[in-house]
This record gives C-alpha cells, sequence and structure tokens, in this order.
C-alpha cells in the first residue's frame, strides 16, 4: 500500500473517530436539556420540550450517514499490517458509534418533548 492511501486512510479514520465523539458530546447535551426541560417546566403552558430546526436535523442525519459510511468503507479494506488492522477496528466502532448515535436521537426526536421550527 502506498504512503498516500494509508494517509488517506489514516485522516478518514480520524475523521470518523472524532466525529463519533462531537456527535455523542452533542446527543448527551441535548438529552440533558431534554431531560431538564421536561422536568422543569412541563405541565407550565406548553413548556417540558426543547425546539430543534428541521434542517438542521437534515443536516446531521445527511452527514453522519456519509461519516458512517466512509468509515465503513476504511474498515472493509484489506488488512496488511497491525497498525492498518487497529485503524479499521476504530473505523468500525466509530461507525457503529455513528449509527447508534442516529438511533438514538431518532427516538429522542420522536418523543413529545422535542418540537420543530
Amino acid at each position: 500500500m502506498g504512503k498516500r492511501t494509508r494517509s488517506v486512510e489514516l485522516i478518514g479514520t480520524l475523521l470518523v473517530v472524532t466525529a463519533a465523539f462531537v456527535q455523542w458530546a452533542v446527543l448527551l447535551e441535548q438529552t440533558w436539556a431534554v431531560i431538564w426541560a421536561w422536568y422543569k417546566f412541563y405541565g407550565y403552558g406548553g413548556g417540558g420540550h426543547i425546539t430543534v430546526g428541521k434542517d438542521t436535523q437534515l443536516l446531521f442525519y445527511m452527514l453522519s450517514s456519509l461519516t458512517a459510511f466512509i468509515g465503513l468503507i476504511i474498515s472493509r479494506l484489506p488488512n496488511n499490517d497491525a497498525t492498518s488492522c487497529i485503524q479499521k477496528r476504530l473505523s468500525r466502532i466509530g461507525s457503529f458509534a455513528l449509527v447508534t448515535g442516529m438511533l438514538f436521537w431518532t427516538t429522542i426526536l420522536m418523543s413529545p418533548l422535542v418540537v420543530f421550527r
């Protein structure tokens, strides 16, 4: 495998893993906001929910899907050495975390705790 291919694989792996960490940080923060809004304002004239934008959610799903797909492609490349094997496993774990995060966020969005604008 050439140096260029290895560097592209490394950059892709770092992208997928970083995206998974950032996604989960945002998801946990938003979940906390939903729980707090429900606890603090439920029953007070329409409170107890958070407002999210439709376009933002569409962008979230598109970018998360694209990043998970890149991770899946990297994880399916042939193994050449131990470093490559570790990168592929990290890529697969990052892709799984991204897909799991999307499913988790979908359940939050389907609940009555979220209002779209």
